[in-house]
């Protein structure tokens, strides 16, 4: 069981960090780029 908590944080943690990068990206894009 600790060996799968282990295995699913890393996973988890560099997912995270590519779905933020994403959010934040489409966020600033979307700042810089008003709708119509």
């Amino acid at each position: 069981m600790v060996t799968s908590s282990t295995g699913k944080k890393p996973m988890v943690a560099p997912y995270s960090g590519a779905m933020l990068e994403r959010v934040a990206r489409s966020g600033r894009e979307r700042c810089l780029i008003p709708g119509p």
